[in-house]
């Protein structure tokens, strides 16, 4: 069992909000370099992650970034289109899976090049997840 928030086979609420950090990192990253909170990124992103209170720091820049969002004009496009017609649904089933290398999220990545894709919300290649033997 990967320890830091499985109850079980059933996810907690901080995995899960560890996920969606996880997922949206990058996004983040973007937002702090948008709203001039680049200080407080470097911060999280080199801060030990197994130190009380991260989490809750996260989502603190998360929602600081959120907020300077709303601030904005309605009118500014960030992103890619709304197209759906390109969805990596196809390719679900191929690849190795791999999970949260430090075991505090439920996020799961597939990666189709025999090369672990990284979490860079902890600094490390991800993991494949643990064999259950019976």
């Amino acid at each position: 069992m990967i320890p830091g928030g499985f109850s079980g086979n059933r996810p907690t609420v901080a995995t899960a909000q560890w996920r969606s950090l996880c997922e949206r990192f990058y996004e983040i990253r973007s937002g702090a370099y948008r709203h001039d909170l680049v200080d407080a990124w470097h911060q999280l992103v080199r801060a030990d992650p197994d130190a009380p209170g991260k989490l809750a720091a996260w989502q603190h820049l998360d929602e600081q970034i959120r907020l300077l969002d709303d601030g904005e004009s309605k009118y500014v496009v960030r992103g890619g289109g709304a197209d759906d017609s390109t969805t990596s649904d196809d390719w679900d089933d191929w690849g190795d899976e791999y999970v949260c290398p430090v075991g505090k999220c439920d996020r799961r990545q597939r990666s189709f090049l025999d090369t672990p894709p990284r979490c860079e919300l902890f600094h490390s290649a991800m993991a494949l997840p643990p064999t259950t033997e019976a």
